[in-house]
């Protein structure tokens, strides 16, 4: 199939991320956060640009969150609490339908090319019907994320949860950067 001249991409390709440098003293100090950067800046030009920071919800790691929104001129957003809040304004027949739409919206505003992900735990609830790795590769589309992903790698497959909870998740081989917290 031949395209018009005047075609352009959905998706502009991406160059490189603003990574500020170690002697600015804005690199992750954390080796957990310099992996996450490293990982972001091989996925940019993917066709999902996703790194999922994979560990149980912790200070640490949040802080290794934290670390990396500096390191590429953004901000952290705490999905609990902001999607959280405008789930809260829809009517509960809406939020299954509305929810894609309006964290789209929320990683559409600020500054930076990247956006990182923090207390995700919402996109979990089994009310809201969502398949969270789907969720988080279809947003991955307009612009690089690093998300974190509250559970484990166990013998190659992304798990959250256990069998038998409502929240359980399992993706053998999920074709996404994970990288796991240090031991």
């Amino acid at each position: 199939m031949a395209l018009d001249a005047g075609f352009e991409p959905r998706v502009p390709m991406r160059g490189p991320l603003e990574v500020r440098s170690m002697t600015d003293g804005l690199c992750p100090a954390d080796p957990w956060g310099r992996r996450l950067v490293t990982a972001l800046e091989q996925v940019r030009r993917d066709y999902h640009p996703l790194v999922l920071s994979v560990a149980p919800r912790s200070a640490a790691h949040s802080r290794a969150l934290r670390e990396v929104a500096e390191a590429v001129g953004t901000r952290v957003v705490n999905v609990n609490l902001e999607l959280g809040d405008l789930l809260v304004t829809m009517p509960s027949t809406e939020r299954t339908v509305r929810l894609a739409e309006a964290l789209h919206d929320l990683l559409a505003a600020g500054d930076g090319e990247a956006r990182v992900l923090d207390a995700t735990e919402i996109l979990f609830e089994a009310t809201l019907g969502q398949d969270p790795l789907r969720l988080l590769q279809s947003l991955s589309r307009f612009r690089p994320l690093v998300a974190a992903w509250p559970g484990a790698v166990q013998q190659g497959s992304l798990v959250h949860g256990w069998p038998g909870h409502p929240e359980f998740r399992c993706y053998e081989r999920p074709q996404v950067v994970l990288v796991e917290a240090p031991q």
